[in-house]
């Protein structure tokens, strides 16, 4: 085994993950991550009951839906960042920059090997072209390759889906 191609890219995509966690802080982006979340679904659930309140303000249209989806996701996004200044500011104040920093850089990493392993996942499960020449002899992505088929497990109907999708290529 030995470093290729496919390991160079993976290292290095892992590592601007890494320095961007490290950039952003940890609590930074999980204030983030959890207001996307949190935006998403609110969004979801209670845009149908903004959009009928729109309809008052802005009339009765086919946009109202998503006018009212894009505002709840914005607000809560928006409170999220919120929090997370003063929560940063907090830290600031305790001295604990350092930690968050060091904790941001594991979860970039962390996340790095995710979107590492998400690529791979889809290369090998693509049918357009044989993906063994690219993790053959690689050191970083024969391991990748070898946890697919756990990774799969955890999407089962993925396969199905691009095999529908390559029929009706």
């Amino acid at each position: 085994m030995s470093f290729e191609v496919i390991d160079i890219v993976f290292v290095v995509l892992i590592l601007i993950f890494g320095f961007n966690g490290f950039r952003l802080g940890f609590f930074s982006q999980l204030f983030t991550v959890i207001g996307l979340i949190v935006g998403l679904f609110s969004a979801y659930f209670f845009s149908d009951d903004l959009s009928l309140k729109l309809v008052g303000i802005i009339g009765n249209g086919p946009w109202n839906n998503l006018i009212s989806f894009i505002l709840i996701l914005a607000a809560i996004l928006l409170l999220s960042q919120l929090l997370n200044k003063i929560f940063k500011n907090s830290l600031e104040a305790l001295g604990a920059q350092g930690l968050d920093k060091i904790f941001g850089f594991t979860y970039g990493l962390v996340q790095g090997l995710v979107v590492c392993l998400i690529i791979t996942t889809l290369l090998t499960l693509q049918s357009f072209t044989d993906p063994t020449p690219i993790f053959e002899n690689s050191l970083i992505g024969s391991r990748f390759v070898s946890v697919v088929p756990e990774f799969q497990k955890l999407f089962p109907d993925t396969q199905k889906a691009l095999k529908k999708l390559e029929k009706e290529l």
